[in-house]
């Protein structure tokens, strides 16, 4: 999948709550007729991509996850939200140099610093996402050294179960 590809990504995760998870998403909406209406595609691909090029709505396997761990991943594997899966990306954005108060936008702010924004602008995003932001634990997707250098500036927002299990369908 050319276009999903772009580089290497540190990962971060904080737990903001329970165990206990949300439900799948409402599915009142009717189609046409009054049907239900067809869920939207959960992925545009499966497969492995860039943990860069991570997309809003996709379901993820492969990211290992420690709560206070950090450490450093290339891709991750993007599955079907109703085939088990351990994360869902509900967010992404991009960092600025006006993030950090950075003169040169090429300047790497600092390890410490991409992961204080990441976390944070994360555990913001889902407050707008779902009803109940401490029913998931969050974890960031940011930039590394070596893909910030490359131009590389967008984080990536998931939940998962603290719990540890996987989903069995759409969480968000």
């Amino acid at each position: 999948m050319p276009g999903r590809h772009r580089g290497v990504v540190a990962l971060g995760s904080l737990v903001l709550g329970t165990a206990s998870l949300l439900g799948a998403c409402d599915g009142d909406e009717d189609g046409a007729g009054g049907a239900p209406a067809s869920p939207a595609p959960s992925t545009v691909q499966e497969g492995p991509v860039a943990a860069t090029a991570v997309a809003v709505g996709d379901c993820l396997n492969g990211v290992v996850i420690g709560a206070a761990e950090r450490a450093t991943i290339s891709s991750a594997d993007v599955v079907s939200c109703d085939r088990a899966h351990g994360l869902e990306v509900y967010a992404t954005f991009t960092l600025q140099p006006d993030d950090f108060e950075l003169t040169d936008v090429a300047e790497y702010p600092g390890p410490a610093r991409v992961v204080r924004a990441a976390d944070e602008r994360c555990a913001e995003r889902i407050e707008e996402v779902v009803e109940d932001p401490g029913a998931f634990g969050l974890i960031a997707l940011w930039p590394s050294q070596e893909s910030w250098a490359a131009g590389d500036r967008t984080v990536a927002c998931a939940v998962f179960s603290p719990d540890g299990s996987t989903f069995e369908a759409r969480q968000i």
